[in-house]
């Protein structure tokens, strides 16, 4: 007898597949709130606001960065700013607001030589002369220096500095967006725990009804596992799109079609998974036991959503190269 012949090796794919196709659903509906609350956006200028206040000078230069014209024009919604700048424009942004600090321009030095003919060059120098120590005018004037150093002496060294420099900062911005990422993935799965939640209890997907129809309904488990098997392809593409940004009208589309292969497959199979037999449109709950076995099996769909689609097809990927061996 082969591994996946064995009941409960069937009975797991089994739930791991239904898990997973309810995590693409789940997916697309968290993309589509992002989309509509520019979620990334909001989420990115929260954590720059955040790093980027220098108490020290007594301004916030993330703030001078979104109103600043080249980044406030890929802002379509004062409530909605963009997640889209990119590590260059923040760079060159960055630069000439500092540059052009009125907390800069109110200072002067005297017998101070800045040897710079370029205009934002110039006005760098002497903000980063003239403003107080603190970890974002650092970071700066440590990425100046080091581009001085590499542009050594020649026609071309304005130009070299300042293309070094927007290099140095770039790294940052690069640095940084690795940090935010891992934030929002962390908020993500909260989100999607919640979903799933939610989803679950509209769908009836509860993980403890499941368990006990998979056990018991050996033709539903080939059925599930059969429906995998014709469509590995797409639902692998189907599970890295539900975590990728789209716009709101391919994400609605998206939804209602993973709806409507979920309820097929439930019809198919035979199982207990769908709107009609949701607890919203029939009395299931009859006792106090009922009602703590849905909350108990919604949760428990909620926390496998939570993981994300991607992770399910990857588990599924790698027990299938274990059914090759």
């Amino acid at each position: 007898m082969g591994l996946f012949e064995l009941p409960l090796v069937s009975m797991a794919v089994s739930i791991i597949i239904i898990w997973a196709l309810i995590a693409i659903l789940t997916g697309f509906v968290h993309e589509a709130i992002a989309q509509w609350l520019a979620e990334r956006g909001r989420f990115m200028r929260k954590w720059l606001m955040s790093q980027m206040n220098d108490k020290v000078n007594g301004i916030n230069w993330a703030s001078l960065i979104y109103l600043h014209g080249s980044v406030d024009l890929l802002t379509r919604d004062i409530k909605k700013p963009t997640g889209n700048i990119s590590g260059k424009l923040f760079a060159q942004t960055l630069i000439e607001v500092v540059g052009k600090s009125h907390a800069a321009q109110m200072q002067s030095i005297e017998g101070a030589r800045i040897d710079y003919s370029s205009e934002i060059l110039k006005n760098l120098k002497h903000a980063l002369m003239v403003l107080k120590p603190s970890d974002v005018i650092t970071m700066m004037q440590q990425g100046l220096a080091i581009a001085e150093t590499k542009a050594g002496t020649g026609l071309q060294r304005e130009q070299v500095v300042y293309d070094e420099l927007v290099k140095h900062i770039e790294i940052w911005f690069s640095e940084f967006e690795w940090r935010m990422s891992d934030w929002y993935k962390r908020k993500t799965k909260v989100r999607l725990f919640m979903l799933g939640t939610v989803i679950a209890l509209a769908l009836n997907v509860n993980s403890i009804e499941l368990f006990h129809y998979v056990k018991h309904n050996a033709e539903g488990r080939e059925r599930i596992i059969e429906y995998y098997e014709k469509n590995i392809s797409q639902l692998e593409a189907l599970a890295v799109k539900s975590e990728s940004p789209q716009s709101f009208d391919i994400l609605k589309k998206e939804i209602d079609e993973q709806k409507t292969r979920i309820e097929d497959l439930s019809k198919s199979a035979d199982m207990p998974v769908g709107f009609d037999k949701s607890v919203f449109s029939s009395s299931k709950i009859t006792s106090i036991r009922d009602f703590i076995v849905l909350i108990l099996g919604a949760s428990l769909t909620g926390f496998a959503v939570s993981f994300g689609a991607p992770f399910w097809f990857d588990l599924l990927r790698k027990i299938y190269t274990l059914k090759k061996v």
